[in-house]
């Protein structure tokens, strides 16, 4: 069975792309360019919210 992690920080980079942080300090890119063609994805493309993303628990 796969661990689910907790993202503990996050930052956006230009080129939609997030810096996800786990909670086991392992840090990982996530692309987000390939889920902007799709709702309620399409939406962020372009906009300033893509950089206000936050971590909410």
């Amino acid at each position: 069975m796969i661990a689910l992690l907790d993202v503990i920080s996050v930052q956006t980079r230009d080129n939609f792309t997030l810096e996800l942080i786990f909670e086991n300090g392992e840090k990982r890119i996530f692309d987000m360019n390939p889920l902007f063609g799709q709702n309620p994805f399409s939406k962020l493309r372009g906009s300033p919210l893509f950089f206000k993303a936050s971590i909410h628990y």
